[in-house]
């Protein structure tokens, strides 16, 4: 899951597939993502110990390319930066 970020309020479950939970939040640099789940009705959180395995779906999980800058692309221009740069040429040449 290093490459993925959860979405919020995801459910968070048991190998057994019993949801404990919900995502509440996320935290921690971009490479080393945590993140604290909001325990469900009748769960009690210090039932779990440390190194417990809790699971998500796949469908909940976000590339992590999704929270990093883009590369700028060499010499692309904005199809509406070119459009407005023609606009205003055109006013140019009737004033």
């Amino acid at each position: 899951m290093q490459d993925k970020v959860p979405f919020f309020n995801a459910p968070i479950y048991l190998q057994n597939k019993s949801q404990i939970g919900k995502v509440d939040e996320i935290l921690g640099p971009i490479n080393e993502v945590y993140f604290s789940v909001k325990m469900g009705e009748g769960m009690v959180a210090t039932s779990f110990q440390k190194g417990d395995k809790v699971y998500i779906a796949g469908d909940k999980l976000l590339p992590i390319e999704r929270f990093l800058p883009k590369p700028k692309v060499a010499g692309g221009t904005s199809p509406l930066i070119l459009f407005l740069k023609y606009v205003v040429n055109v006013h140019r040449r009737h004033y």
